[in-house]
């Protein structure tokens, strides 16, 4: 005698009534917490292999998704593309990444909220980028970029520390107000420190300045960074930095004026 699984509740499924005896197992209809019904093996239902009509599979995954609510933004594509270059040799740009032992640290691989803990949001016009070009994707190693700063990070590139920061070599010559063609050369070529390079020719240019300005410029003004001689022009010059770029601020007749108008600059 075929037992009675009237009302019989196994996950989401409530037995109704019975429908037919297949294959030597009796089927059932059920009505699943979500309304809709669905005939399946008593057997099947009630060992666990059958939890619901499906939608506790379309749950689940919506909950996956939808869990840190940043599937899609820019945040989110960062991380996940970092990792494709490090895992998938699917990804065209596989063999530079993965493929000569880049990875990422296990606890961004597997979670996209720690990822976002330690990044925090992608900043609009930076994305990711690796501090030593050599290393792996993890917290200690990765800033938020801009598309300058990482093609100053390109591998090969000489980078030099400088005042707890790092600079490629045309960042470190606009940042020391030197010839990025002189510096090179003197670092590349004829293997100098780039300290001492820029040492060597931020002397020999206001050398330079010194012998070519005009007799009535007055020998001995004392240095401002910041405030420059325009020989051709006779005028001073000044200028400052941000963002390890140049800003023009405006040329003047005399020394004292150019200084006043940087401290003003700097103070806004």
């Amino acid at each position: 005698m075929r037992a009675d699984a009237t009302g019989e509740r196994h996950n989401r499924l409530v037995a109704v009534r019975f429908t037919e005896t297949k294959n030597g197992q009796p089927r059932w209809l059920f009505k699943c917490d979500c309304g809709t019904e669905k005939e399946a093996s008593i057997g099947a239902v009630r060992s666990g292999a059958i939890k619901s009509c499906g939608c506790l599979v379309g749950d689940a995954n919506r909950a996956r998704l939808l869990k840190h609510g940043h599937r899609g933004t820019p945040t989110y594509l960062s991380w996940q593309n970092a990792k494709s270059r490090c895992f998938n040799p699917g990804n065209k740009r596989f063999p530079d990444y993965g493929g000569r032992g880049i990875t990422m640290c296990d606890r961004w691989r597997d979670s996209f909220e720690a990822f976002l803990e330690d990044m925090g949001e992608r900043p609009d016009g930076k994305s990711i980028d690796r501090i030593d070009n050599d290393g792996n994707y993890e917290p200690s190693n990765c800033r938020w970029a801009t598309r300058g700063q990482q093609n100053g990070n390109i591998r090969g590139r000489l980078r030099i520390e400088h005042g707890g920061e790092t600079y490629s070599l045309k960042e470190f010559s606009a940042l020391m107000d030197v010839s990025f063609a002189n510096l090179s050369y003197r670092v590349k070529k004829a293997g100098h420190d780039p300290i001492k390079a820029v040492e060597t020719l931020r002397k020999g240019k206001w050398r330079r300045m010194i012998e070519r300005q005009p007799a009535c410029r007055p020998v001995g003004v004392r240095r401002v960074q910041g405030v420059s001689w325009m020989p051709r022009l006779g005028k001073w010059r000044a200028y400052m930095y941000a963002d390890h770029k140049q800003i023009h601020i405006g040329t003047f007749a005399s020394h004292e004026d150019a200084v006043e108008a940087l401290r003003r600059a700097k103070r806004k």
